[in-house]
């Protein structure tokens, strides 16, 4: 065990650190230009982020139908994916309380749980529908990604129904097991992606 820890981990940090530390004196003896590329291919580097920073952003318009353009006000507003982002974070605390020998009873409560969260996500497609019609809701990636998440959560709710997970009640029969739908719970943690959206360092990660 301790060869292995010092062999595998100690060394290997020791291997990588001093790599990264080469590289780092290298690119400052180059004026911040990495040591693999030409000053050329740098600067064609530099050009092209500016271009893409620079890239401008289709306008979304206002829909002329008074309570779709309530809605759009609503999707426009900062608080309004506050508090869809408080919601995803709680979804994910509920899920990591999930345990392989929890009860029948617990079972239940987190059924009803991921019924509520569902309503809420649900609602929050509608609206985002509403505001922006299926045209300009498509164009962002982060709703197609959302709208996908939103339907296999309303399969497994499907299945979960059929499993009669609403219930604390003792079963009738066996619960649907199929490894396919198993990796498809698997699905509703992606939701935790939605926060690389708000926070800047991870998108650059």
């Amino acid at each position: 065990v301790l060869h292995i820890v010092v062999g595998a981990f100690v060394l290997l940090n020791l291997i990588v650190g001093s790599i990264i530390n080469n590289y780092n004196r290298i690119k400052s003896t180059t004026e911040g230009i990495p040591p693999f590329l030409t000053p050329e291919q740098q600067e064609w580097k530099e050009t092209q982020r500016i271009i893409y920073n620079l890239k401008p952003m289709a306008r979304k318009q206002g829909p002329t139908n008074p309570i779709r353009q309530y809605c759009f006000r609503m999707v426009q507003h900062d608080r309004f994916e506050l508090v869809v982002t408080g919601v995803i974070v709680l979804n994910v605390m509920s899920l990591m309380t999930r345990t392989h020998d929890q009860s029948d009873c617990w079972t239940t409560a987190m059924f009803w749980a991921n019924v509520v969260f569902l309503m809420v996500f649900v609602g929050e497609a509608v609206i985002k529908l509403l505001a922006l019609g299926p045209r300009w809701y498509f164009v962002d990636p982060w709703n197609l990604f959302d709208f996908v998440v939103v339907l296999l959560s309303c399969v497994m709710l499907a299945v979960d129904s059929i499993n009669e997970d609403w219930t604390c009640a003792i079963k009738t029969y066996d619960d649907i097991n199929v490894p396919a739908l198993s990796m498809l719970r698997v699905f509703r943690i992606a939701r935790v992606f939605r926060l690389v959206r708000r926070l800047k360092g991870l998108r650059q990660m």
